[in-house]
């Protein structure tokens, strides 16, 4: 799960939520990262090759959710889902395989996924860091 923690420059941290298509009927709990393409929502995985562009506002069954548009001024606080010895801010590391933490694995190549800010000591799998997204909104 992604929670916003603080979108940089600005005093209010509320985003303005909208309702979006998705591609498939699904089950999206609050807090999953997913991109808008052609008007319908896909969720963020590990290997996803389009950046995250809306995060979900709140969990959802079927075929619509409510989200609100990720800027990559908003910091996230997420969870570690693998062991890592050295996190370098600024890099961009893959999602989990369920999109719902990150990885310690670098993107590379088409796969896209989230940039670390701060590594908040974070060095086991379960421990939180903070990340943002670079959608090129």
């Amino acid at each position: 799960m992604f929670t916003l923690i603080k979108i940089l420059g600005r005093g209010r941290n509320v985003p303005e939520p909208k309702r979006y298509t998705l591609t498939e009927n699904a089950s999206l709990s609050y807090g999953t990262p997913a991109t808008l393409a052609e008007g319908r929502l896909t969720p963020i995985t590990a290997t996803s090759t389009a950046p995250a562009t809306h995060l979900v506002m709140a969990s959802t069954e079927g075929k619509e959710a409510l989200c609100a548009r990720i800027s990559p001024d908003m910091i996230f606080e997420t969870t570690l889902m693998t062991d890592a010895a050295d996190l370098c801010i600024g890099t961009e590391y893959l999602l989990s395989a369920d999109g719902h933490g990150l990885s310690a694995t670098p993107a590379s190549g088409s796969l896209r996924g989230a940039c670390l800010f701060d590594n908040c000591d974070a060095r086991k799998s379960g421990d939180t860091v903070l990340v943002y997204f670079q959608n090129g909104l």
